[in-house]
């Protein structure tokens, strides 16, 4: 799943981060999105989430605080996937 949000190159800056406390501290004062990215975070603005064909205002969000970063986050992010983008 890291992969996905980080496929491909894209127009925006993003604030990097090794170690999850300090993702989800810029995370709250941004009121943004925490994200990850083989074993590491990274935080983006709504711009970003639609960029990667998301709705930044979806009840996924709420339900996962805007971070994706636990295995139950990514379970409700896998099941909202599903349902906006039909397998190949």
């Amino acid at each position: 799943m890291d992969v996905f949000w980080y496929d491909q190159a894209s127009p925006f800056l993003t604030q990097w981060f090794t170690n999850y406390k300090d993702a989800k501290k810029f995370r709250d004062e941004k009121d943004a999105y925490l994200l990850t990215y083989k074993g590491q975070y990274f935080v983006v603005d709504s711009n970003y989430i639609e960029f990667l064909g998301l709705d930044p205002e979806a009840d996924l969000w709420k339900k996962i605080n805007k971070d994706v970063s636990s295995a139950e986050a990514l379970e409700k992010v896998f099941a909202y996937l599903k349902t906006i983008k039909p397998e190949d």
